[in-house]
This record gives C-alpha cells, sequence and structure tokens, in this order.
C-alpha cells in the first residue's frame, strides 16, 4: 500500500480500527462544529505541512504543503475555515505551535480565527492517565477511531499505524518518542498528527476569582 509497509505488530491504534473507520461513509450532523488541525513542517527535506478537518464524525485530509514560507499555510487554514464557516459551521483550528506552528497560529488569531496551541511535550489534561500531550492525543485517537469516518488516504493509514505505546509502571499510557516512529516510518508522521488535533477535546478554560 503505497509503500507504507504496515508494522506486523499492532500499534497504539491497530491496523484493523483504522481500516474500518476508511470504509465508513458517514453524513455529519447540520452545522456541526469543524475542528481545523494543522501540522507544520519542522523542515523542507521530508516534512509535510498537513491541514486535516473533522466535521461531527468525518474527517478528511484539506492540504499537504511543502513551502519555507508560513503565511500561506495561514492563508489556506483561512481559506478552508471561510469556506465552512459560509456553511454554517463553526470553526475550531488547533495548531502545533513547536517551532514554526507557533507564527502560524499567532497569525490566525490576528485574523480572528478561535485557536488553540497543541504542545505534544505539555502536561496531559488527564495527568493520572497520561504523561504528555502526545500520549493523551494518540490513546484518544485509538478509541475516537472507532466511531469515525476516516479518509482514506494510504500514508495516513501508515502514520496512524506506526506509534507503539507501553504501560509505566505509574500505570499510565506513553507513546514512544516521535524520533522513534520516525526512523521506522522513514519520515515524520504529518498526516497522523493533523488528525490527531481534530479529535482532541478542546482545553479546559479555567476562571480565576480575585
Amino acid at each position: 500500500r503505497v509503500l507504507g509497509e504496515f508494522s506486523a505488530v499492532s500499534g497504539v491504534i491497530p491496523l484493523a480500527v483504522i481500516e474500518q473507520a476508511q470504509s465508513r461513509s458517514l453524513e455529519p450532523r447540520a452545522g456541526a462544529e469543524v475542528v481545523i488541525g494543522v501540522d507544520v513542517a519542522r523542515s523542507t527535506d521530508k516534512d509535510e505541512s498537513v491541514i486535516a478537518s473533522r466535521m461531527d464524525k468525518r474527517i478528511r485530509i484539506e492540504d499537504v504543503l511543502r513551502l519555507r514560507d508560513i503565511m500561506p499555510i495561514a492563508g489556506r487554514v483561512v481559506q478552508i475555515a471561510s469556506g465552512y464557516r459560509s456553511l454554517g459551521h463553526p470553526v475550531r483550528v488547533v495548531v502545533d505551535t513547536v517551532g514554526l506552528g507557533a507564527g502560524v497560529a499567532d497569525r490566525l488569531r490576528e485574523l480572528g480565527l478561535d485557536v488553540e496551541d497543541f504542545n505534544a511535550a505539555e502536561r496531559a489534561i488527564e495527568p493520572d492517565r497520561y504523561p504528555n500531550r502526545r500520549s493523551e492525543a494518540w490513546y484518544t485517537a485509538a478509541e475516537l477511531l472507532k466511531e469515525m469516518d476516516l479518509d482514506p488516504d494510504d500514508m495516513l493509514a501508515a502514520d496512524l499505524s506506526a506509534p507503539k505505546g507501553s504501560v509505566a509502571s505509574s500505570g499510565r499510557l506513553v507513546v514512544e518518542g516521535k524520533d522513534e516512529t520516525r526512523r521506522r516510518l522513514g519520515r515524520s508522521p504529518d498526516r497522523a498528527d493533523a488528525v490527531l488535533m481534530t479529535l482532541l477535546p478542546p482545553k479546559p478554560k479555567y476562571a480565576y476569582a480575585v
């Protein structure tokens, strides 16, 4: 499957779950929120900037870009978000802000979009279950994809099936480091990263009394 070289050993997300999700066809609810995930390339070698969207339970890869300038990436996100807004869908954008993604997130905020930062190394929303946001994102996706209509993209399937997980002595679920996944896959799992961001719930907003 396009040299995906799927592992025979089950990863965090089993290949069977991915294939079943890619075989589904679900109709999104009218007016459902659209979550756009933006993974901005950290290099111009093999890495790609990927924009994915989730409308209700339907997930699609919107665009894959190889650009040195982050402003056209922000512009493409604006185009996609505007298209959904014109159809009556509220839009939330999640951007991986490690590296060049921070500039994309800042520009999208300037343009009035609802933007949330994602940093894989940050403390998990459920710290008793996961050590960081990366592990939380992967294990959350493993459960949610069982009910999703996923883009039938072979490279996406390879990306999603690549990472391995383990249980730490604390009982928390841990996903291997991205460098390990990259070595096994031969590239960064950029398509998977963009899709995972569409599946994460919004960060809780805390109110502080004075």
